[in-house]
């Protein structure tokens, strides 16, 4: 799309291509999303999209908050465009996207109130624990399975909306 620009102060007129503005959706996901403030995005997808805008001039991308929970919802009534960091296995069967290969992998971080003698087997058997896990994420204990009645069906849990939630809910 071509945009004319009149400058009015030096009575200049030239025609620039406007760049197409791509919306990248994500939600708190540390750390690849650790802060959402002020329109701008702190952790590893905000130093991407600043590299992604620096690099080349064809497109614009912008920063859309969301929710783990509500991230699917937003895609189909079309508020981004492209979620950063996500995996097929979280939701996304069946829906109207294409995954690219991956880049970075990770997994995840089982956290309990130290006790005497305990260790890392501790987390061995999850079922006679209590859990407090992020509404909307997607864990590999649960076979990916993100569905609240699900999960509460199936785990002693508890769903917080925050990482530091969680952390202290664990701690009480």
């Amino acid at each position: 799309m071509k945009r004319l620009i009149v400058c009015v102060l030096c009575a200049v007129t030239f025609s620039v291509a406007a760049r197409e503005v791509v919306r990248v959706g994500g939600y708190s996901f540390p750390p690849y999303v650790s802060r959402i403030a002020d329109n701008r995005v702190e952790g590893i997808s905000g130093q991407l999209l600043v590299a992604l805008n620096q690099v080349q001039n064809q497109y614009t991308f912008r920063f859309v908050p969301t929710s783990s929970k509500r991230r699917y919802r937003d895609f189909e009534q079309g508020r981004f465009d492209l979620m950063l960091f996500e995996s097929p296995q979280w939701g996304w069967q069946g829906k109207p996207v294409r995954a690219s290969r991956i880049f970075l992998t990770g997994g995840e971080v089982y956290v309990a109130r130290r006790a005497p003698a305990r260790d890392q087997r501790f987390f061995d058997s999850l079922d006679d624990k209590r859990i407090v896990a992020i509404l909307g994420y997607h864990y590999g204990f649960a076979n990916f399975v993100a569905d609240e009645e699900v999960l509460h069906s199936r785990f002693d849990i508890l769903l917080s909306t925050s990482h530091m939630g969680s952390l202290r809910a664990v701690l009480l």
